[in-house]
């Protein structure tokens, strides 16, 4: 069984803009609400490829009912602790050009009480099941909450996938989670490295800061690089590079989670992780590539390619 775990879901009120002018008024060509959260995201694109998963977190409110309500439609399990405050709402305004401004809310305080819930509930995942795990948490939730997870969850053969920034990643990586992702900007974070706005990083220092995480634990890590496609390292310290398909960016929201669901459908099916590299890439652009998440008919017609 999959699971993924979203601590800080949300409502996605996406605008889409000829242009930004900013102290000024704008008017949206077109807006749309959906379900959020990355580890949502993960599960929408996993259900569309055909998996059967379950999504975990927590969820309040008529901000809450709204994304339980979208995600069961999708044919996602929900397993959501529900709790007494409103889930948030992100705000995202979208260019013809395909850059995205994001205004993301902080969310709800979780009760102590809510939070040993989940903790109940995520001893329901047994032996052999992937766990992935990504995104911001809560403004009152442990900043080590990931680390707590891995470690209560140690003592099971549990194939933990992370995708989160700095310290909430960092502090995971002595519990040895089976693949971390980062982008090239989070990747900067971790390693203390200026990167101006829009830059990028040679190849060659991404693979350094490669075998330096898995140095730290990480058992294999995907690097995303925007238009410039993924990069891949695992044990044996070999890189996978793979360039993205070529297509006109609507909107980069969600195309990482996308391939962190297109990898592990990949992985399950395989076990190749070339192949897995593969599917996931297509997943994370037929993403950008639409309004939304990608369809497994967009996803076909780019792995085909």
């Amino acid at each position: 069984m999959i699971y993924t775990l979203t601590l800080n879901p949300c409502l996605d009120y996406t605008m889409r803009l000829p242009t930004v002018t900013f102290n000024g008024v704008n008017i949206a060509r077109t807006s749309i609400v959906h379900a959020g959260g990355k580890g949502i995201n993960v599960s929408i694109v996993l259900a569309r490829l055909g998996l059967a998963n379950t999504a975990m977190g927590f969820l309040g409110g008529k901000t809450g009912a709204s994304i339980l309500n979208e995600i069961q439609k999708e044919g996602v399990t929900p397993e959501f602790v529900i709790i007494s405050e409103d889930s948030r709402m992100n705000f995202k305004i979208t260019d013809d050009e395909g850059k995205t401004t994001e205004i993301n809310g902080l969310g709800p305080d979780i009760a102590e009480r809510e939070l040993s819930e989940l903790f109940r509930k995520l001893n329901e995942i047994q032996n052999g099941d992937f766990l992935v795990i990504s995104g911001s948490v809560p403004p009152n939730v442990p900043s080590d909450i990931y680390a707590q997870i891995l470690k209560y969850l140690s003592f099971k053969k549990i194939k933990v996938i992370v995708d989160a920034r700095k310290e909430l990643l960092k502090a995971t990586l002595p519990y040895h989670p089976f693949l971390i992702k980062p982008n090239i900007n989070e990747v900067a974070e971790l390693f203390d490295i200026e990167l101006p706005p829009g830059a990028s990083l040679p190849d060659e220092d991404l693979e350094e800061c490669m075998e330096e995480l898995l140095s730290m634990g990480a058992q294999n890590v995907i690097i995303s690089m925007s238009g410039r496609g993924a990069i891949f390292m695992g044990q044996d310290r070999n890189a996978i590079r793979m360039a993205a398909p070529e297509g006109k960016v609507v909107s980069a929201v969600g195309a990482g989670d996308s391939l962190i669901a297109g990898f592990l459908a990949g992985y399950v099916e395989t076990k190749d992780f070339s192949y897995s590299l593969r599917l996931g890439l297509a997943c994370g652009s037929a993403t950008a590539f639409t309004s939304w998440l990608a369809t497994a008919e967009d996803i076909e017609k780019l792995l085909s390619k």
